[in-house]
């Protein structure tokens, strides 16, 4: 019997671990506002701008998406929108 109860108890404490680290990951990288702004850092340094991100929605379970809305992209000067010629 002593056994079988320390089986529950090594399964048990498994079972938190991998909850605590599951929650752990979440909040450390999968969190909305995390991945909003590693999205945002990226952007800025291939585009060399300044980005702001202001509705960002991921969806993993059903379909695999992200979704960016109102995204503002900073003036940097050296580009026109008028045609030069």
């Amino acid at each position: 019997m002593k056994t079988r109860t320390k089986k529950i108890l090594v399964a048990v404490m498994v079972l938190l671990i991998v909850v605590i680290g599951g929650m752990a990951i979440y909040h450390a990288y999968l969190r909305p506002e995390a991945l909003r702004n590693l999205v945002q850092r990226a952007l800025e340094a291939k585009l060399q701008r300044k980005i702001v991100i202001k509705n960002f929605e991921i969806d993993v379970l059903n379909r695999h998406r992200m979704t960016l809305e109102k995204i503002t992209l900073s003036d940097d000067g050296g580009y026109a929108m008028e045609r030069i010629a």
